[in-house]
């Protein structure tokens, strides 16, 4: 079931917010796509298409692309 999350005045569905983090696991950690699989319960080739779908959906949606720029922002703040 799928549900919606509000964040900074815009809602997000589950599924993107997955994806999202499925992302930024790929970007930011040294796990292969194999072991956040493991971490998000499916197998690499969904880790994979969800990346894949994630990035095709930025291409196409200009307010989906400035939230997920602002949350890769907040995410490299947090090494500074």
């Amino acid at each position: 079931m799928a549900r919606n999350v509000s964040w900074q005045g815009q809602t997000l569905s589950s599924k993107t917010i997955r994806q999202m983090a499925i992302e930024f696991c790929y970007r930011y950690s040294p796990m292969t796509q194999r072991e956040i699989g493991e971490i998000f319960r499916v197998d690499y080739t969904t880790c994979s298409q969800n990346r894949k779908g994630l990035n095709e959906r930025l291409k196409s949606s200009r307010a989906l692309k400035n939230q997920f720029e602002r949350i890769d922002h907040s995410i490299c703040g947090l090494s500074e």
